[in-house]
């Protein structure tokens, strides 16, 4: 599979070229990515090269798609602020301490921040702590939902895709119910397409 690359991440894409195509397409598929349809007489670096200027367009479409899978906290609108771990919606409790911590308990998310940390640098390490967290989490519990062979793969503008036996999810889907991810998997393995 094809990859372009700008300084956040990898996008893989499939290149399908056609004679009878004059322009260049890119359709964004649930379940298998980024899809491109290019003339069959366009050089690749052309293709390359527009691809790369539509990158950002790419990312915010997606993200705009999954809007579910991007929620980033918000320290100053949200109270009490929320996170979402397999469906459900959690109750962060924020405190002041000596060190960045993030955990899990009795229901509820506990974070605690070096006190002298401004608070776009406390969403900061909120944020990033928390995708961490979750992405432990994916790694741990997607193997859980079927018979199948299942991993987290990174954020790759898809849901997900099939290799022989293996499923592999976007990190991301943790964060939706377990009924939303099997469903994601049977896709997957049905070869359906959205």
């Amino acid at each position: 599979m094809p990859i372009i690359e700008d300084e956040q991440r990898k996008i893989e894409y499939t290149l399908t070229t056609l004679s009878d195509v004059h322009f260049i397409k890119i359709y964004l598929d649930d379940l298998n990515g980024v899809q491109v349809t290019a003339p069959a007489a366009k050089p690749s670096s052309k293709v390359e090269n527009f691809l790369h200027k539509k990158t950002q367009w790419m990312k915010e479409k997606w993200q705009k798609l999954h809007h579910d899978l991007y929620k980033t906290v918000e320290l100053e609108t949200e109270q009490p602020v929320r996170i979402t771990y397999l469906g459900r919606s959690y109750q962060v409790i924020m405190e002041a301490g000596s060190a960045v911590s993030f955990h899990f308990s009795k229901g509820k998310f506990y974070f605690t921040y070096p006190e002298q940390l401004a608070q776009q640098d406390r969403q900061n390490e909120l944020e990033r702590v928390k995708e961490e967290w979750l992405k432990e989490k994916a790694e741990e519990k997607f193997s859980t939902f079927h018979k199948w062979t299942i991993l987290p793969e990174p954020d790759n503008l898809r849901l997900g895709y099939k290799d022989k036996r293996t499923i592999y999810l976007n990190w991301r889907l943790i964060q939706r119910s377990k009924h939303k991810i099997a469903t994601v998997i049977d896709d997957l393995i049905e070869e359906r397409t959205y």
